[in-house]
């Protein structure tokens, strides 16, 4: 299929081109459920480097919606014990990729020159790791001062931010 391509297309396009057809093909032929749901992240991710976005829309369209997603349906199990895991675990999901959102559409949410957005999710997050230890949520927490931070810069008001910030800073700073 490709070695028609590789006289005309220079080899980082033809790279991608590899990439994406080996990732479509690992996943129409995976049939671990949790490896397939990687893949197809993976999948898509390159689709979006390619600059593919019918083929993501033709996926989306295929896809399940989020209440049909497998962090939501497990809420439903009313067994003891698995109500409040799952539930803890679904909103930690979900906090998370509303996160991922928020933070890859920096450019659509900056122009509302609302820094709160970003900061009110760090608020969710602190309610839910009240003692500060936000383990792998380290990397959302950061991403999420660091676009209100720009925001911010670009308001040329930073004394809001560092008075709403409630970091707790080592002496050493003092």
């Amino acid at each position: 299929m490709f070695a028609a391509f590789s006289g005309k297309l220079n080899a980082v396009i033809y790279g991608k081109l590899l990439a994406v057809y080996i990732m479509e093909q690992a996943y129409k032929n995976c049939d671990d459920v949790q490896k397939k749901d990687s893949i197809l992240r993976s999948f898509i991710d390159a689709l979006c480097r390619l600059g593919d976005y019918k083929k993501i829309e033709e996926i989306a369209m295929h896809s399940s919606p989020i209440y049909n997603s497998r962090e939501i349906v497990r809420t439903m199990l009313f067994e003891e014990n698995k109500e409040s895991r799952y539930t803890n675990e679904a909103f930690l999901a979900l906090l998370h990729e509303f996160t991922e959102i928020v933070n890859s559409g920096f450019n659509h949410f900056s122009t509302t020159n609302n820094p709160d957005i970003y900061l009110s999710i760090t608020g969710l997050y602190k309610s839910v790791f009240e003692d500060g230890n936000f383990d792998w949520f380290n990397s959302d927490m950061c991403m999420l001062y660091l676009n209100a931070s720009h925001i911010y810069k670009n308001k040329s008001v930073l004394l809001p931010l560092f008075i709403k910030l409630t970091i707790k800073l080592p002496k050493v700073f003092f």
